[in-house]
């Protein structure tokens, strides 16, 4: 079916949607594998072609939380991986921006991306920067408990993870805790925001007390 599709409408492939998207970014955000999977095999520079906000079809993928369609760019284009959007943003950033903890997990498992893990976009924010800031508790709590992350990272504004989640909420009292125990549904965000608290401390205690 894509065979004769290619031979009569070639120009469709370089095309924009509505959205500003080409199929290949559109395929890979709804998480249509088979077509995605042509266009890697077939018509591989469509992995490079950007879309109107300057993403790449990879990003998309990211931002849909389709982790299987993340292995085939992996697979059959492996340098997409290095892909930045116009915000100098990465695919572990844009994963992490949407709230998609299951891209996320993989790629924090994959083998040799480490450079991902405390990379600055254009703004000074890592992956756990925006991760915070749109309040996705589950990936905070993937981002925090990875050893690799550098909870103590500044951004732009001189801020870190656990100063942005101050801003989004304050910090509250053990109290307030216990109270929105049985009222509040950000209730993981809060014990985390707590968690990157205490680190901060003890990450200032060793840099004035060395043992």
């Amino acid at each position: 079916m894509f065979g004769k599709i290619k031979s009569h409408y070639l120009k469709l492939f370089n095309s924009l949607d509505d959205h500003g998207m080409t199929p290949l970014s559109y395929a890979a955000y709804i998480g249509f594998l088979e077509g995605v999977t042509y266009f890697l095999t077939e018509l591989r520079q469509e992995a490079y072609e950007h879309n109107e906000d300057d993403s790449f079809p990879i990003h998309k993928a990211c931002s849909g939380g389709n982790v299987k369609i993340v292995e085939e760019f992996f697979r059959w284009s492996p340098y997409t991986k290095w892909l930045l959007n116009k915000k100098g943003q990465n695919i572990l950033h844009i994963a992490a921006s949407h709230g998609k903890v299951e891209v996320v997990n993989y790629l924090l498992k994959h083998d040799k991306l480490d450079w991902l893990v405390n990379m600055k976009d254009k703004d000074g924010n890592t992956a756990l920067h925006l991760a915070t800031m749109r309040k996705h508790a589950k990936v905070v709590y993937a981002l925090t408990w990875d050893d690799r992350v550098d909870l103590m990272v500044q951004n732009k504004r001189g801020l870190t993870a656990f100063d942005l989640a101050r801003e989004c909420v304050g910090v509250p009292s053990l109290e307030e805790v216990l109270i929105t125990f049985f009222e509040s549904t950000f209730l993981n965000i809060l014990f985390i925001y707590y968690f990157l608290y205490v680190v901060e401390c003890l990450s200032k205690t060793i840099k004035y007390y060395p043992v």
